[in-house]
């Protein structure tokens, strides 16, 4: 029997030691081909020696010596085997005794995907498991995430020259993660089973670009009027207006922020109210700067810019700003500051506005007791807002909550906002537009300064109705999820306000000129008509010498045709009748000489009076169409030429507001 041990027990060491090879981990690198001559090798001789063994035992055949010296070599290679291996080992263990081209990888479920980073806001990315493998273009600072399922061995990760065992995360399933930083060549392997392969791209986040597409400009407002275009791989996350003296170069620079959203692509105009700023009213030099997610920054060119300054008439307004004016110097002078407010509550002259004289006894106790820089500031601002109250009332404020209600609800849909956000903005923007109208209201009627009792354009300076309908068309388009249709009337709204300095929203100068601008189509269209009518009635009827004029077929369609022209007239003349147009005889003219050639018709006078009728007809739609030219336009023009109404819109088909028809032609064809 120990004649047989020693027999077997080459095979044994021999089995020891490719076990402790396997502890290394080496098969991967192997070519299969090799590691599975290796393993036939093994197992050839394991079987040769227990065949040797076998005979040994059965016919007492006489084995050599065993040599232990070189036996004891394995312990310390085992050793180190095993401590390297550590949690390792039994999958180890079965990569070295499963050849890749004897045995087929065990079964295991895996997912791999790739996750950018949250600022890119791009979706994840599920990766092919294939050993063909796939090209993967990723946003720099991707994290990679591979999960084996269903297998008590998990796959290896070759990665950067570096093999990674999956770790266990729980019963069964393994994982391993990391962030790429550069291009690489993953491969997911069992011993040398490629499972899949992967090479991935890193696309760099590039920074940000800004830039003016157009000079800037004051608007009638005295808003500043901004057209840029900010770009960025995955979004502008903050974008703002630096300002510095133009004549100090070395002067700290202002920072006013715009709206970015977090687009990927921004091209808008955006207006700015800066004439409460620290340098309103002199010449400055601007910068657009852009930071995206990351951190990265970028400047646009640098421009010139005249910031438009609010002009002051009333007594107190001047008072209060000249001491704003004393908090917003370099050095702060709150002590003259706060003389100047304490002089102005206690002055006799002071108006009984009780709003302001409370905000103004507010700012001189803070600023007396607590003259600290965020108290200075926050100061500075109220008394900015007690100016203008103290100028027009509600006027000014209620004005700028409309237009900050205005650029709220369009960065609201820009940001990706849902239905109900966009109607509860909205709500707010019409309740805006109601105190801005209430304000004005109580200023046109109120101030005898500005009240023009004569002006009944002026007074009526809402169309509550047509606000109404427009808000709530606005609503409907959200509730349908049409945003975009929503941001283009509303941006079209906001250059209407911008561009009109007085903000008057005529619904009785918008009826007219839309009356007198489709009733001027149509006098074109009578005047054509009419052209051809004359020159088919002066054409005289063949007839014998001596015999009576036509007074058949033909002359009672030319008379038809003729009447048919004039009852159109009646038509125009009625709608500018009550759309309140002055002016109006040129129009009774035209009529009356188109009765005249109605009757000449009938008589089969084409060539006589019916014609000298036609020609004082055309006379007067001539006068009529420069009466119409001449009424005043409450309509805005854009950059394209486009007209739009006074809220901004593009105006609608021609039968949609006037009530006035205008076919192709007013009759069918002439004989």
């Amino acid at each position: 029997m120990k004649a047989a041990g020693r027999a077997f027990l080459p095979a044994v060491g021999l089995f020891l030691f490719y076990a402790g090879v396997s502890l290394y981990d080496p098969w991967p690198n192997v070519p299969p081909l090799v590691h599975g001559v290796l393993f036939a090798v093994l197992v050839g001789v394991v079987v040769g020696r227990a065949v040797f063994a076998l005979r040994v035992l059965r016919t007492g055949e006489t084995v050599p010596p065993v040599r232990w010296g070189r036996y004891g070599l394995l312990l310390p290679f085992l050793a180190i085997g095993l401590y390297l291996a550590a949690g390792d080992l039994e999958r180890r263990m079965v990569v070295g005794f499963m050849p890749s081209i004897l045995f087929p990888p065990p079964h295991m479920d895996i997912d791999a995907r790739i996750e950018p980073p949250d600022y890119t806001r791009e979706p994840g990315v599920r990766l092919a498991i294939s050993p063909a493998g796939e090209t993967v273009r990723v946003p720099e600072g991707a994290r990679i995430i591979v999960r084996a399922r269903s297998t008590r061995w998990p796959p290896v990760l070759g990665w950067d020259g570096a093999d990674e065992p999956l770790r266990e995360r729980a019963d069964g399933l393994f994982e391993i993660a990391g962030e790429i930083r550069a291009n690489s060549n993953l491969v997911l392997a069992f011993g040398d089973h490629v499972l899949a392969r992967w090479q991935i791209e890193v696309v760099p986040d590039e920074p940000p670009q800004v830039a003016l597409t157009a000079p800037v400009e004051v608007t009638p407002r005295l808003s500043v009027k901004l057209p840029l275009e900010a770009r960025d791989d995955y979004g502008v996350s903050y974008l703002a207006l630096r300002l510095r003296p133009a004549d100090d170069a070395e002067a700290t620079p202002m920072l006013v922020d715009l709206s970015a959203y977090g687009t990927r692509h921004l091209d808008e105009v955006q207006y700015l109210d800066l004439t409460a700023h620290p340098l309103a009213g002199t010449e400055v030099v601007g910068e657009l700067v852009a930071v995206d997610a990351k951190g990265q920054d970028s400047v646009s060119p640098a421009f010139p810019v005249s910031l438009p300054k609010r002009r002051f008439t009333n007594v107190t307004a001047l008072a209060i700003q000249s001491a704003r004016q004393a908090l917003m110097r370099p050095d702060p002078e709150v002590d003259m500051a706060s003389r100047r407010l304490a002089a102005l509550t206690e002055s006799d002259t002071f108006p009984a506005d009780t709003t302001v004289h409370l905000g103004l006894r507010l700012a001189f106790l803070r600023l007396r007791n607590d003259p600290d820089p965020a108290t200075v500031e926050e100061m500075t601002s109220l008394l900015w807002d007690l100016a203008l109250r103290a100028e027009d009332g509600t006027l000014s404020l209620s004005e700028i909550a409309l237009h900050d209600a205005l650029g709220a609800t369009m960065a609201l849909i820009k940001a990706g906002a849902q239905p109900p956000e966009v109607e509860a903005a909205l709500r707010n923007l019409a309740f805006a537009f109601e105190e801005f109208g209430r304000a004005r209201s109580s200023r046109l009627y109120v101030n005898p300064a500005v009240r023009i009792a004569a002006d009944e354009e002026l007074r009526e300076s809402l169309d509550w109705a047509a606000l109404r309908r427009f808000f709530g068309r606005l609503t409907l388009l959200a509730q349908e999820g049409a945003m975009g249709a929503v941001l283009g009337e509303l941006a079209d709204l906001q250059e209407g306000l911008e561009t009109r300095p007085d903000l008057v929203l005529s619904a009785t100068a918008y009826r007219r000129y839309l009356v007198a601008s489709y009733a001027r189509r149509m006098l074109d269209e009578l005047t054509r008509e009419q052209r051809i009518l004359m020159s088919r009635a002066l054409v005289p009827a063949i007839r014998p010498e001596g015999q009576a004029a036509d007074k058949g077929p033909r002359a009672s369609r030319l008379a038809g045709n003729q009447r048919a022209l004039r009852d159109a007239l009646v038509t125009v003349i009625e709608h500018l009748d009550r759309a309140g147009l002055p002016h109006l005889e040129a129009f009774y003219r035209a009529r009356q000489a188109m009765d005249d050639a109605v009757r000449s018709l009938e008589q089969g006078d084409g060539e006589g009076n019916a014609a000298s009728a036609q020609v004082q007809v055309l006379t007067a739609l001539d006068m009529a169409s420069k009466v119409l030219d001449s009424v005043p336009s409450p309509l805005m023009v854009d950059e394209q030429g486009r007209v739009k109404d006074p809220l901004g819109r593009p105006l609608p088909p021609v039968n949609d507001r006037s009530g006035l028809p205008l076919p192709d032609s007013v009759f069918g064809p002439l004989p």
